[in-house]
């Protein structure tokens, strides 16, 4: 193997691993940006919920959930679930419940906010 060969072979492994690293890193960093991103959407959206139903200015339930069906931004597979503090729903945007169990609400009573996952489901 001659030496212009070896060099670029060498060049070729080189900048190959550089664009690798590039692309993973360029990865890595957008994956996070995007999961902040929708932590943040969906604390927004409970925030929101929360003082259209129970604010100064409340909109009654039916209302609300009208709204939040022609809601223009609605995330994927939203679901809007508002407990009272003896743990019963008082509200719930659509029909497919989520078991959530008490030591979650407790916790999300302590802390102020929460964050877990249920399989598929990021849950706040």
């Amino acid at each position: 193997m001659n030496i212009r060969t070896r060099l670029t072979l060498l060049f070729t492994v080189v900048v190959s691993l550089l664009l690798l690293l590039f692309c993973v890193s360029l990865y890595m960093v957008s994956a996070e940006f995007r999961q902040r991103e929708y932590r943040e959407r969906l604390r927004a959206e409970a925030t929101t919920s929360v003082e259209l139903l129970f604010g100064r200015e409340t909109l009654s339930p039916e209302l609300f959930k009208l709204l939040d069906k022609n809601h223009m931004t609605v995330l994927n597979d939203e679901e809007i679930i508002i407990y009272n503090y003896q743990n019963k729903i008082i509200y719930e945007s659509g029909t497919d419940f989520l078991n959530v169990r008490k030591a979650d609400l407790d916790r999300v009573r302590l802390t102020g906010e929460a964050f877990w996952r249920e399989g598929d489901r990021e849950i706040i």
